[in-house]
């Protein structure tokens, strides 16, 4: 049986953005920015997906799930900002002082594909319930970009202008290997057990080149030599092994499926450029991981589930990638190859309610997230600091690098009922929900917190009073 498809879609976006914010400093100077974003965004999209399943016979089964992608955009920014140091001076008086302000214009046209492929064969040994489960999936994408920026930045105090322009080469290239072996075998008629070892091996490598004018007269005359400052070529390769046993039961009440993990991941940071192997870092980690589910079937109407798991996550190559960056003269960065994976832990509960003789549910939902090693930015705003470029920050900058943080945690809990309107031969479900997360952050070598609180709801109203009239009324907020 095959199966194929193919989408494309094209889409463009302008947006006018207007953005105020304060920072308080230690020393009581409060540093007001005040921007204004022009955008202008186009965007296409093509992309191909096959099925195929191929039954061999009674006991073999094929499976086999190509893809390809292709994207391309067409990006252009015009940014104004504007930063002012206000000083109080006592009651109502105030001292302003314009530190400095900036103008830029970015234009970039990133574009890239990508493809995948998955195979995923099953064979029965002969006994009910005893199956032998191999799975392979390959993965390789190719994403180039070029990005002008001309950028033009006014320091109030020393009266002079800083021209900062340039040609910016990113180019990356990634690609994933995956295979698996699931045995499982039946225990009982209400039970089984399965046991599955599986590799996976991430590789993903980061080329940055930086070209600047030879002369800022004519900013569109670049020098065929990159900046080697600003320039670098880092790869970063994360293998994972796993060895996972589980046991599932299930009967007319309950359904349970638990898992555990052991994995031992291992992770090489290469520095190709500017000097080769410089830097370079290899990690090993060793975390146990669990998966588990427990749904219970109190009656007819009512139904509870209990779900709970952990992974881990990797740093990407843009955050490990040791490059200073001062393509914004306000914003600097640079990457942190010292990163570590990242450890969550999730929990959820839900309940159900259903009525259907009357029309009638409700539903309860309520989970948390923690995470451990969560990568945060340490900011640096203290003038003078000493820059890894050499330079001191300046008035109106600041730089930023991530860095491994515990701390990371989030709650949310959603609820829903659901009735009829017998005269307009509708339903009216009603929806609320809310969410509260903890995030680290670190600014001038002090430990930060910012909290986040956020309350939705919705209403729908949808009908299908008769085949030639339907309609669907909805509200979210």
């Amino acid at each position: 049986n095959i199966t194929g498809s193919y989408f494309f879609n094209n889409n463009s976006i302008q947006n006018m953005n207007y953005k105020q914010s304060w920072f308080y400093e230690p020393d009581g100077i409060v540093r007001f920015t005040n921007s204004e974003t022009w955008s202008d965004k186009s965007n296409y999209n093509h992309r191909f997906n096959a099925r195929i399943d191929y039954k061999i016979n009674e006991n073999h089964n094929l499976m086999i799930r190509p893809s390809i992608s292709f994207q391309g955009r067409d990006n252009y920014e015009n940014i104004f900002a504007e930063i002012t140091n206000i000083t109080d001076m006592g009651g109502l008086n105030e001292l302003s002082e314009r530190i400095r302000s900036t103008e830029t214009r970015k234009n970039e046209a990133p574009n890239g594909y990508n493809a995948n492929l998955n195979l995923l064969y099953r064979v029965k040994l002969g006994k009910p319930g005893r199956t032998l489960t191999v799975n392979m999936s390959g993965n390789y994408g190719k994403n180039d970009n070029v990005a002008f920026t001309n950028q033009k930045t006014f320091r109030e105090q020393q009266a002079t202008t800083i021209y900062n322009i340039r040609k910016t080469i990113n180019d990356s290239h990634s690609y994933r290997l995956n295979g698996g072996l699931t045995y499982t075998e039946q225990i009982s008629k209400n039970s089984s057990f399965n046991v599955e070892y599986r590799a996976n091996y991430n590789y993903s490598d980061a080329d940055r080149r930086v070209f600047i004018p030879l002369n800022y007269l004519y900013p569109d005359i670049f020098n065929p030599e990159f900046e080697e400052a600003l320039s670098n070529i880092y790869n970063s390769g994360y293998l994972t092994n796993r060895i996972n046993p589980g046991y599932r039961f299930n009967n007319d009440k309950l359904n349970l499926n638990v898992n555990v993990t052991y994995q031992n991941a291992s992770m090489r940071n290469e520095q190709e450029y500017p000097a080769k192997n410089a830097g370079d870092k290899k990690y090993s980690f060793d975390n146990i991981l669990y998966s588990g589910m427990v749904e219970y079937k109190i009656n007819q109407a009512n139904n509870l589930r209990l779900h709970a798991n952990s992974d881990t996550r990797n740093p990407s190559i843009r955050q490990l990638q040791n490059v200073f960056n001062d393509a914004s003269t306000n914003n600097l960065s640079q990457g942190n190859p010292e990163l570590a994976p990242t450890y969550t832990n999730r929990v959820n509960l839900r309940y159900t309610n259903a009525n259907w003789s009357k029309g009638r549910s409700f539903s309860f939902a309520i989970g948390a997230n923690m995470e451990n090693g969560y990568i945060a930015d340490e900011v640096t705003t203290k003038v003078g600091t000493i820059l890894p470029n050499g330079n001191p920050l300046e008035p109106g900058q600041q730089f930023s690098m991530p860095v491994n943080m515990d701390g990371r945690w989030s709650l949310w809990a959603i609820t829903s009922t659901g009735l009829p309107v017998g005269f307009l031969k509708s339903n009216l479900n009603f929806e609320l929900g809310g969410y509260f997360a903890n995030t680290p952050g670190m600014i001038n070598k002090l430990n930060t917190k910012t909290t986040q609180n956020a309350i939705n709801g919705g209403i729908t109203l949808s009908s299908n009073i008769s085949e030639n009239i339907d309609f669907t009324f909805s509200w979210r907020g």
